[in-house]
């Protein structure tokens, strides 16, 4: 039942938490619609907001990606520190004793 349908009829709404991605949110949001006869206008509405959606995603998606490629950049640099003396490999001089 809708909300407002319930309202009329005297019964508390049931509310459920959405537990997923926006991806998911979308799908759902598009499926859910599909059942309905919506007008091409109605239709054009939910395109507009799934495209400002669908950006917002890409948007995060997108600083996700950049902060891993940092975190990793920063990890390749800090394996390629100078080697200190001990760390360095033995001379062939010393290794035959001249």
């Amino acid at each position: 039942m809708g909300y407002r349908t319930c309202i009329e009829l005297g019964i508390q709404p049931i509310y459920k938490t959405f537990v997923g991605t926006e991806t998911d949110a979308i799908n759902f949001i598009l499926r859910t619609n599909k059942r309905r006869n919506l007008t091409s206008s109605q239709w054009a509405a939910i395109a507009v907001e799934a495209e400002d959606i669908v950006k917002t995603i890409q948007q995060a998606v997108e600083i996700e990606r950049r902060a891993k490629q940092a975190e990793t950049q920063r990890i390749l640099e800090e394996t390629k520190k100078e080697p200190s003396f001990f760390e360095m490999p033995t001379p062939m001089c010393q290794l035959i004793d001249t």
